[in-house]
């Protein structure tokens, strides 16, 4: 959601004539969009790692 508002922000500033202004809010939307991704991928591998755990000690039926 940041990075989409940052991305806005860059249109608008480019549509205005603020290069530089574009410049940093397409900076920040590029760090946002990572930030998201990495979060999101660490947020699936311990979902998985504590599914693959509940599996082996026979806390869930894994059929």
């Amino acid at each position: 959601m940041v990075a989409i508002v940052y991305a806005v922000q860059a249109n608008s500033r480019r549509g205005q004539g603020d290069g530089a202004g574009a410049l940093v809010a397409a900076r920040n939307a590029k760090t946002w969009t990572w930030v998201s991704f990495w979060v999101g991928l660490a947020v699936l591998v311990i979902y998985l790692l504590i599914g693959a755990v509940l599996v082996a000690t026979g806390s869930v039926d894994s059929s």
